[in-house]
């Protein structure tokens, strides 16, 4: 129920509701003055250069909509997006999503011509609909379906849209049975928008039953990101199953836009501060697009959130150190061997398969006031935009600008991909790189306990053509200014023809990477340090030379990985001390009949690993030589609602 509903029926208005209706005042008000004067009174975007699509310009029009300054302008936004469709993208859930969202939070100030665009845009699309289905890959997708189905339903009164939309919620309680964590976990950019769906849902469906259904969704999507939350550097400590590099430079992203709509100014990474305009060097999402950005924050704040009073607990005040660990589950990725055509200047399919294993992962995160620190058995779907390894951390006492916050994160790459780079995606060599994505060219295992990650990296074998290098990268963005210290074993040396640990001295976080045994096809250096476009580059070489091509088979065996020994001064004293304990571990590395068996231990922890390296199929996860946990979920203090939901 809208607050305007609320007040014309008399209905009293929460003081949290209430909060989150100025806050959304105060990002509409901002809006408007920053993206109002980007459209003429026609419609037509004269700005910047801007994603072409229809979704953002409806994200538009809900701020845009609730002044009577900018009215006629968004109903002429809406006009010229029709007139408009067969030159834009296919309209998609994002669109059939914010017809719904408008019709139901704005019809008022919709003209009749425009209301009816709208209107039988959801007609449209509930001709060929079909059933919401949770089946493990992008939830976002079928998460904006359930609100199209179920607020769609109820603005056309279309029964067999609303047993749709509540048969898509039951199947997802359904899955909550067995996983502690969306498919789509944990991301700071898909996460949220899950999350605003159900909220919608919670605050608007007429049907008693589905907005039950709704409100425990969205306690369970909050769970998730209440005990990822790391308070002190306002990030969503890792893993993450989808993160662009905004989220893994932990910079503002859609994650802090529902925070903030939630909680306000305790979130200090938020829009008003860094959106509004953004700040100096700050990582902007789709290649520097502040409007499309600026109107992302409009759709998040459109919603009214309602987490629980543990839920903001969580938040804001979870003892230090926290513990986090929970399963979830994702579909395959099936694809085709790709072999590179000198003459044609692409890739060109053998027609041999090749799967990115569906199944089931468990996370783990670690918490201090430092910093934290989160891995995942295996990556989401294909791996390309997995944070399998993530290290969040502060560098003040009280962090309130980007400048007191980075973080640490690692990609496989090859050729020239690096950090600050644009990335070509290989299957459409001919289009544009991208700053939005470092893509990881490795598949990952990976095993924590607390600060302690082991992490196996071995090269994709799907993309067969000439390398010229092949290497792991632990990236520490720097934008702002260097980390104190960073060493390759007992030097000062930048570069290593021998494998070394690297050692990262910090102000309040100590970080160790212990190279596992890194397979050696020809290279000068085995660890190199590099500084490019704000970034420190830790790699760890498997070849480096003449243009060269690789076999699947040679590819599968190439292996790489690291142990990373995550602390600080408040837990070891000093960095002496933290490097006394690292040096005390050994690790076993090798190969045997098709297998990589891995171990890695010291006083206090010992893990192992065994996998398959043609299919990487697990034969043993191991802590502390028992079987890895693997809970539907389990933190700190908090009770699951397994058999609840």
């Amino acid at each position: 129920m809208s607050a305007a509903v609320m007040a014309r029926q008399r209905v009293p208005i929460a003081p949290e509701a209430e909060g989150q209706r100025r806050r959304r005042a105060e990002i509409y008000k901002l809006h408007q003055a920053a993206c109002g004067p980007l459209f003429n009174d026609r419609g037509e975007w004269i700005g910047p250069t801007t994603e072409s699509t229809a979704r953002v310009r409806f994200w538009h029009s809900l701020s845009l909509l609730s002044s009577s300054a900018t009215r006629d302008k968004a109903n002429a936004i809406i006009r010229r997006t029709f007139a408009d469709r067969a030159e834009l993208a296919p309209f998609s859930h994002f669109e059939f999503c914010a017809a719904a969202q408008i019709l139901t939070k704005s019809r008022d100030h919709l003209s009749p011509d425009t209301e009816q665009l709208l209107v039988d845009l959801l007609r449209e699309h509930f001709k060929r609909a079909s059933a919401v289905r949770w089946m493990g890959y992008n939830d976002n997708f079928p998460a904006m379906e359930n609100l199209t189905q179920c607020l769609g339903g109820d603005l056309l009164s279309d029964q067999a849209a609303k047993r749709r939309g509540v048969d898509g919620m039951m199947g997802l309680l359904e899955y909550f049975r067995r996983r502690g964590l969306l498919a789509e976990y944990s991301s700071p950019t898909y996460t949220p928008i899950t999350l605003l769906c159900f909220a919608d849902i919670g605050e608007y469906v007429r049907d008693p039953e589905a907005r039950q259904l709704a409100r425990k969704i969205e306690n369970l999507i909050w769970l998730d990101l209440a005990t990822h939350f790391h308070a002190p550097t306002n990030l969503l400590a890792g893993p993450h199953s989808r993160a662009y590099n905004v989220d893994s430079c932990g910079h503002l992203h859609q994650v802090h836009m529902a925070l903030y709509q939630a909680f306000g100014s305790r979130i200090w990474l938020n829009p008003t501060r860094f959106l509004f305009p953004p700040a100096p060097k700050q990582v902007i999402h789709h290649e520097g697009d502040v409007a499309f950005m600026q109107a992302s924050a409009v759709w998040l704040s459109s919603a009214t959130y309602h987490p629980s009073a543990e839920v903001q607990r969580l938040v804001f005040d979870k003892p230090l150190p926290f513990r986090v660990s929970a399963s979830t589950e994702h579909g395959t990725a099936t694809a085709t061997v790709m072999n590179w055509d000198e003459q044609q200047k692409k890739f060109a399919s053998t027609g041999e398969p090749i799967e990115y294993q569906g199944g089931e992962l468990t996370t783990t995160t670690y918490l201090t006031r430092d910093y934290a620190v989160g891995s995942a058995t295996v990556q989401f779907h294909d791996g390309n935009q997995t944070d399998t390894f993530f290290v969040n951390f502060r560098r003040s006492a009280q962090p309130k600008s980007l400048e007191d916050i980075s973080t640490i994160f690692s990609r496989y790459t090859v050729n020239d991909d690096a950090p600050g780079r644009p990335w070509v995606d290989p299957r459409n060599p001919s289009g544009p790189g991208s700053h939005d994505l470092l893509a990881d060219g490795g598949r990952v295992r990976a095993i924590q306990k607390d600060g302690t990650v082991l992490a196996l990296y071995q090269a994709k074998s799907q993309f067969l053509q000439d390398y010229k290098a092949l290497r792991l990268t632990i990236v520490v963005p720097e934008f702002y200014r260097k980390i104190r210290r960073v060493t390759i074993g007992n030097g000062d040396d930048q570069h290593s023809a021998v494998p070394d640990i690297v050692w990262i001295e910090d102000e309040f976080c100590y970080a160790a990477f212990r190279p596992l045994i890194p397979t050696n096809h020809g290279r000068m250096d085995a660890i190199r340090i590099e500084r490019e476009n704000g970034y420190l580059a830790i790699q760890f070489v498997n070849y480096e030379g003449p243009p060269r091509r690789f076999t699947r088979k040679e590819l599968l065996e190439t292996l790489n990985g690291f142990v990373a020994e995550i602390g600080s001064r408040s837990e070891y004293g000093s960095f002496e001390a933290f490097r006394k304990r690292i040096l005390s571990g050994e690790v076993d590395d090798k190969c045997w009949a098709g297998h990589r068996i891995t171990r890695y231990r010291r006083p206090g922890v010992q893990l192992d690993i065994r996998h398959t390296l043609c299919y990487s199929a697990v034969t043993y996860m191991l802590i502390d030589g028992k079987p890895m946990p693997r809970p539907i979920f389990s933190a700190t203090g908090v009770t699951w609602p397994h058999g609840r939901v």
